[in-house]
């Protein structure tokens, strides 16, 4: 490659890696007017919504919501720019109606705090589950679920952490930050040093996904999606005898362009066949069979007219969902066939107001939870809404 060609291929990484840093940094929208969920119930004091259908909306959050984990069938945690974590009920024996629950205690004001992503461990023994908050600051913040005590895994101090997952032994934690470090650690000590480190390049680490099942001889494997493109199936291996745990990545899944990994997911189409999918800045979606040589790549018809921010898989269907800065929701079959049944491509949910939707997870197979940018009535606050599906 010549030097001319090499130098605009890493302009053109820069500008995805900032593109994708301004905007879940970006201030939240002011006020449009517009009735959230409109059609579906009047929008009654700040804090509570009620429609029919099950599509209920709330808007609490001043700042842009950026991130929402389902922690089981009836609850939701979302997380905002400003760090603010709020824990919500989705009362499926009451028509979905959602209510606010909890709000976490907030992290420390110094430094930046903007939330990016939030996990949990909700399989965890019921003492040990947690929240996990990826932080801008380079923090990652721990909520124990029970007691809301705070803990800070602090190992990504000089940098932002843009992501970080839970392997399935439901005590280890894998977060990645925008200076391209990977750290293993655990849950409950948030140990120092950490359990693994990993720095294959400067590219930023976008996205982890775990694997249900780890390679041979491994203690975990997992997906991660970075700053150029590039994806990686990594494996680790837990500390032994004294030594040091292991991150190494096993093998590589072409994407086909240089555009940022900005979320991945997996998924288990038939018994033990698991499938990659991935989410980049350029708005399409590709999967992949993990059983493949990493180029067996499906690209998958593109719906959405801007970055798609967020994957989600169902818990056992193979379906999947994916959210997006344009606004809408699209739902489909674990083939990526579109799952609603009209005769043209339709959203299963789209913001009013068509404000970015970044924060997306499954409730249940037929149940989604979103986070938006909508504000509600003459209100400037954004809104967390629930979406039945087909």
């Amino acid at each position: 490659m010549s030097a001319d060609m090499n130098q605009t291929q890493q302009d053109v990484n820069e500008s995805n890696r900032s593109t994708r840093r301004e905007f879940l940094g970006a201030a939240s929208a002011t006020a449009v007017g517009a009735t959230l969920l409109a059609g579906c119930g009047p929008t009654t004091q700040k804090g509570n919504s009620t429609g029919p259908a099950g599509k209920l909306a709330l808007d609490v959050h001043p700042p842009r919501p950026t991130c929402v984990v389902a922690f089981d069938a009836n609850n939701a945690v979302t997380c905002d720019d400003s760090g603010q974590v709020l824990h919500w009920l989705i009362d499926k024996s009451n028509n979905n109606k959602i209510s606010l629950n909890r709000t976490f205690p907030a992290a420390p004001t110094a430094g930046n705090a903007k939330a990016s992503f939030v996990t949990a461990n909700k399989n965890a023994a019921p003492a040990n589950q947690a929240i996990l908050v990826a932080q801008y600051d380079g923090n990652v913040s721990i909520y124990n679920w029970g007691t809301l005590a705070r803990t800070v895994f602090p190992g990504h101090q000089g940098a932002q952490v843009w992501t970080v997952a839970v392997l399935p032994d439901n005590a280890t934690a894998i977060s990645g930050d925008n200076s391209g470090q990977i750290y293993a650690w655990d849950i409950q000590s948030q140990s120092q040093p950490p359990l693994a480190s990993y720095k294959p390049s400067e590219e930023p680490i976008a996205s982890i996904a775990a694997i249900p099942v780890a390679d041979t001889g491994f203690t975990a494997s997992m997906f991660v999606g970075f700053g150029d493109g590039q994806i990686c199936k990594l494996n680790y291996l837990a500390p032994q005898g004294g030594n040091s745990g292991t991150l190494t990545c096993a093998k590589s899944f072409d994407r086909g362009s240089a555009i940022t990994i900005n979320s991945i997911a997996v998924f288990q189409k038939t018994a033990g066949n698991y499938y990659l999918l991935a989410a980049s800045l350029d708005s399409r979606i590709a999967s992949y069979s993990l059983a493949g040589n990493g180029k067996d790549r499906a690209e998958h018809k593109k719906y959405h007219n801007h970055f798609i921010w967020r994957l989600a898989a169902a818990p056992t269907s193979g379906n999947f969902a994916s959210a997006s800065e344009d606004g809408t929701v699209y739902y489909f079959n674990s083939d990526g066939i579109l799952q609603n049944p009209t005769p043209n491509p339709t959203p299963v949910y789209t913001d009013p107001a068509l404000k970015g939707i970044m924060g997306l997870d499954f409730l249940e197979d037929k149940r989604l939870v979103v986070t938006t940018n909508t504000p509600s009535g003459t209100s400037s606050n954004p809104a967390i809404a629930f979406v039945p599906l087909p």
